[in-house]
C-alpha cells in the first residue's frame, strides 16, 4: 500500500508561510472533554478505510484540530490510498454542537474532510458525529468520497519510551527515544491569527551512526519546536542533535501505544546531511 501524504520536512516548511516573527507562544490548561487525542473512523493495522483521527484543543468555544487520514483508492490510481495530515477549526455551538471545517489558510493532503457531532458530557470517553470526505484529486484518481457515522475513542497522551533500529540503503544504527506530551499550546501571530496544537518534546539516544549520537526536541519558540506536535496518530518531532544537524522524526502510533510503525528520520545538516532512515520502534 502507498500513502500519499505531508512528511515531516514538507510540513514543517508550509508551516513556515504562516508562522514568522514575532509569534506569541503560551501555553493553557483547556478544559473541555473534546481536548486530546481521538480515534473517529477505520483501523489502520486491520487495513479497514477510511482511517480518521484527531488531536483536538478547545480554548473557550473555539476548536483547534489536527488530524490524520488514510483513504482508499481503485485503479487506475496511481497510488493505492491517499491522505496525510490535515488541520480543522470550528466552534461550539449553544447547544453543544459542533461543525469542523478546514480553514481556508491551511490545506494538506488530496482531499478535504468535516466533522460534525456534539461534546461529550464530562469524564465520558466516547463521542459521536459524523465525517464528509470529498477527494480532491484528479478525475483520473478514483478515491474514496463520502460520508460515515463514527464513535469517537481516545487515543492515549504519549508519555512513553520506544526503541528500536532505523535502516538506509547504506547504513542502520539503534535508537531509544523518550517522548512525552505536553498540554496545550497556542501560537499568535502578529496579524492575530491563532494555531493551537498538542505538542510533543523528548530526548534521543543513537548508537552505532558515524554523525550524532544524542539529541534533544528543539526548544523555545522556534518554528521546529511549534512543529514537534501530534495530529491523531501521527507523530512529528525535531530533534536537535550534537553534531549540529537536526532529524525531522515522524511515525504513527498503533492505538495501544505499544508502537511506532513507519518510523522515518530525515536528517537537515551536518556529516549525515539529506540523509533518510526508516524503521519500527517499540515500547520499552
Amino acid at each position: 500500500m502507498h500513502i500519499r501524504r505531508v512528511s515531516g520536512i514538507a510540513f514543517l516548511l508550509a508551516a513556515s508561510l504562516f508562522l514568522g516573527c514575532g509569534s506569541n507562544v503560551r501555553s493553557f490548561t483547556p478544559i473541555s472533554p473534546l481536548t486530546g487525542n481521538w480515534d473517529l473512523a477505520g483501523n489502520r493495522a486491520l487495513k479497514q478505510y477510511p482511517v480518521l483521527t484527531l488531536s483536538i484543543v478547545v480554548e473557550g468555544n473555539q476548536i483547534y484540530a489536527h488530524g490524520d487520514s488514510v483513504i482508499p483508492c481503485a485503479p487506475p490510481a496511481f497510488f493505492s490510498s491517499e491522505g496525510g495530515t490535515f488541520e480543522l477549526t470550528g466552534q461550539i455551538a449553544g447547544d453543544g454542537t459542533v461543525q469542523l471545517n478546514p480553514p481556508a489558510s491551511f490545506r494538506s493532503g488530496s482531499e478535504v474532510t468535516t466533522i460534525s457531532g456534539s461534546v461529550p458530557a464530562a469524564g465520558a470517553t466516547s463521542w459521536n458525529g459524523t465525517y464528509s470526505v470529498v477527494n480532491g484529486s484528479t478525475s483520473t484518481n478514483t478515491c474514496f468520497s463520502g460520508t460515515g457515522s463514527f464513535s469517537a475513542t481516545p487515543l492515549p497522551s504519549i508519555a512513553a519510551t520506544y526503541a528500536g533500529s532505523m535502516s538506509s540503503n547504506t547504513n542502520s544504527f539503534g535508537v531509544t527515544m523518550k517522548l512525552s506530551q505536553g498540554t496545550a499550546t497556542e501560537v499568535t501571530e502578529p496579524n492575530g491569527t491563532v494555531y493551537a496544537y498538542l505538542p510533543l518534546t523528548g530526548t534521543l539516544l543513537v548508537s552505532g551512526s558515524p554523525c550524532f549520537t544524542t539529541g534533544s526536541s528543539a526548544a523555545g519558540s522556534s518554528l521546529a519546536a511549534i512543529q514537534s506536535s501530534i495530529a491523531g496518530d501521527f507523530l512529528n518531532v525535531n530533534f536537535d542533535m550534537d553534531d549540529g544537524s537536526r532529524i525531522v522524526f515522524s511515525a504513527f502510533m498503533t492505538s495501544d501505544e505499544t508502537t511506532l510503525q513507519q518510523a522515518s528520520f530525515g536528517v537537515i545538516g551536518g556529516q549525515c546531511n539529506q540523509s533518510g532512515y526508516i524503521g519500527t520502534l517499540t515500547r520499552q
